[in-house]
């Protein structure tokens, strides 16, 4: 699991956050499958992934 916080890129010499964009899901080594992923906006991060 990976928590990103303030995400920024440059556009126009001017930095901005990242708020919507591309998502991409990454293998390690191997080849892997996916099936049935389900994206859902969230307005926080749980606790549980903060410690």
């Amino acid at each position: 699991m990976m928590v990103l916080y303030h995400s920024r890129q440059f556009l126009n010499n001017q930095e901005t956050p990242l708020i919507r964009g591309k998502i991409q899901i990454q293998s390690e080594g191997a080849e892997i499958l996916y099936k049935q992923i389900m994206i859902r906006p969230i307005s926080s991060i749980p606790g549980e992934y903060l410690k």
